[in-house]
């Protein structure tokens, strides 16, 4: 076999795991963006006015991907679509990098400072680690989360 034919081959190989990689990335951005559509229209049935916050804001969203207010409570909610079998998990830190930004968010909202707020994590799965766990216990007042499956007919 000549150089050429092995260069054109491992190339080949490169191009397509590549081009896989993309294809799955969009698709999980895809899958997390109806994720979060679906857990806004929960919250609007449930009288909620919702600001889709990551939608607006995109990777700059701060980790809040819902804005939900109703009355005097406002919800900071992120959203997750992560299976328990992927290798992902919502760690402490970005469970501080939330609260940091939510803390941020309010400060420069004079308005909502008067607002009962808490920080929501909605995952589709078990994906919050240990030290996730525990920092949500240490600020129940501050953070919850839940599980919550989408539905398959959505």
């Amino acid at each position: 076999m000549s150089a050429e034919l092995i260069f054109f081959g491992l190339f080949l190989i490169a191009f397509l795991f590549l081009k896989q990689s993309d294809f799955l990335r969009k698709k999980n951005k895809k899958d997390g963006a109806l994720y979060e559509e679906y857990i806004s229209d929960i919250y609007r049935k449930d009288g909620y006015s919702v600001i889709e916050h990551g939608k607006e804001q995109g990777v700059k969203d701060g980790g809040i991907d819902i804005i939900a207010k109703k009355e005097k409570e406002l919800l900071f909610i992120q959203c997750k679509d992560w299976n328990i079998k992927n290798k992902y998990r919502i760690d402490k830190k970005e469970i501080q990098y939330t609260r940091m930004n939510v803390r941020d968010y309010i400060e420069k909202k004079p308005l909502y400072k008067s607002y009962d707020w808490k920080i929501v994590y909605i995952t589709s799965d078990n994906i919050l680690s240990k030290s996730a766990l525990y920092i949500i216990k240490e600020h129940k007042d501050e953070i919850s989360s839940r599980v919550l499956k989408m539905l398959s007919k959505y």
